[in-house]
């Protein structure tokens, strides 16, 4: 009995005499919450990269009820390297704090390494290492993008986290790429699957702005060109990033005259079926939302009549618009940044591995699909109008 007591004495001592063996204090810890990516010096990626790493800096983050510091949030560290692991290395020459990954938020690419084919490459080291997070979002700048990450935005104090805050308002502006995830992107990579990437630029007022779409080749995994709002808008209805922008489309009566249709909640569907030894698809495009802005007092939402005219007319433009970015990929591109393709897959997977490796080309079975567009849109209710009545 006492050997027992013994035991669980010495137990209990050696739990309480325990501590982490591997601690780290956060005081000796670098956040790295965004890192960026430009050719070298000299322009040839085939020289190294340039990377920048964004770290944060605790304590010295501003409120709007705080006088300012005069202090950064954060610091840029910048190396030149061939490889990322390198890269990091070189880093740790320079900073007295170990960097860490596990709060990464942004990693943004220049173009010019996406023309040249270098996305496999840059997301290797991300994907490898385990304190990386596969939902870290990425982005393609149209220029240099370490100038990015000296942005000083307001009322974020840290680049990278303003970046990753504005992507979350994707469900609700239609012209705007949904946020695109390391994991995700990884996925076409290795599938060769064609995608759109965001863009931000800074603008001559030195505001980071989130505007349009890269296009991702996914046979050659390169970038290709950029896409605009119209045709932004275009791609979300089909793809089903359509969740909660609005359409403006004009009045019939007078130069001025607008409405505005606010979505609820919107869908698309898209079939497939081999025919006459030809590719058919037909999307379904589905809305639903309400009237949230008048510009035109002739126009009458009381009457059913006027409710379903407005309707055909948002139709209309949302099924304008999904038939030319479709045609524009078709015959301009020849790229399907649908991912249509893996409609196929699901449904005759002998005939996709017949087409996958010629799919993305000018004579391929992309570019010589039938692809028909219906919408259908429901204005369920309208905004509340008080009459005035004057004594």
């Amino acid at each position: 009995m006492k050997k027992i007591s013994a035991c669980l004495l010495l137990l209990l001592l050696s739990i309480l005499l325990t501590s982490c063996w591997d601690r780290s204090e956060i005081e000796e810890i670098g956040f790295v919450l965004g890192v960026s990516f430009d050719p070298p010096a000299g322009g040839d990626a085939a020289n190294g990269l340039e990377v920048t790493h964004q770290v944060a800096i605790p304590g010295v983050e501003e409120t709007a009820q705080e006088e300012p510091t005069g202090e950064d949030s954060f610091i840029n560290l910048t190396a030149t390297e061939m490889t990322n692991f390198k890269v990091l290395r070189n880093l740790n020459t320079k900073t007295s704090r170990r960097l860490n990954f596990e709060h990464l938020k942004v990693l943004i690419i220049n173009r010019k390494l996406l023309e040249d084919g270098y996305m496999e490459e840059i997301l290797d080291f991300f994907i490898r290492d385990h304190e990386m997070r596969r939902r870290t979002v990425l982005l393609i700048s149209k220029e240099k993008a370490s100038d990015i990450l000296q942005s000083r935005p307001v009322p974020e104090k840290i680049p990278s986290q303003y970046i990753d805050f504005i992507n979350e308002n994707h469900p609700f502006v239609l012209p705007m790429v949904k946020r695109m995830e390391v994991g995700e992107v990884l996925e076409r990579v290795v599938g060769r699957r064609s995608y759109l990437l965001p863009c931000i630029f800074k603008s001559e007022d030195g505001e980071l702005i989130i505007q349009g779409g890269g296009i991702m080749h996914g046979m050659k995994n390169q970038f290709i060109d950029y896409l605009l709002d119209e045709d932004i808008e275009g791609y979300n209805w089909i793809t089903g990033g359509a969740e909660k922008g609005i359409v403006e489309v004009k009045g019939d009566r007078t130069k001025g005259e607008r409405f505005v249709f606010e979505i609820d909640d919107a869908s698309s569907e898209i079939t497939y079926e081999r025919k006459n030894g030809r590719d058919h698809f037909h999307v379904k495009l589905t809305a639903e939302g309400h009237a949230a802005e008048l510009w035109g007092h002739d126009i009458d939402l009381s009457d059913p009549e006027t409710v379903r005219h407005m309707s055909a007319r948002v139709e209309e433009k949302i099924k304008t618009q999904a038939e030319n970015i479709v045609n524009k990929m078709q015959h301009e591109y020849h790229i399907d940044i649908f991912e249509m393709i893996t409609e196929i897959k699901r449904s005759n997977y002998s005939y996709w591995q017949t087409v996958r490796d010629t799919w993305d080309t000018p004579d391929g079975g992309f570019s010589n699909a039938t692809i028909t567009i219906d919408a259908n849109v429901e204005i369920r209710h309208q905004m509340l109008i008080e009459t005035l009545e004057k004594d």
